[in-house]
């Protein structure tokens, strides 16, 4: 399995049947690529009722997250002057 962020060249579902094609007609095995964002869901899937609550998990998680970076960031300026 491959596990990406680069929608634009990898997780591109045209590139992953050409992918796979490529892998059949040499004699391997098909390869799984996966949004990365899809993988942690798999993951964590037990934790949500549906992919919408989980995408508003992250969403909560990414805004708080930024507000920590922020006060961080806040403080170490404040520190070095």
């Amino acid at each position: 399995m491959i596990v990406s962020w680069n929608f634009k060249h990898i997780v591109n579902f045209g590139r992953i049947k050409k992918f796979n094609g490529v892998n059949s007609i040499e004699g391997y095995w098909p390869i799984e690529i996966q949004k990365a964002l899809m993988k942690e869901y798999e993951e964590r899937k037990g934790e949500f009722k549906s992919f919408a609550d989980f995408l508003n998990a992250k969403s909560e998680e990414s805004l708080w997250q930024r507000a920590f970076r922020d006060r961080v960031a806040k403080a170490r300026s404040k520190a070095s002057a």
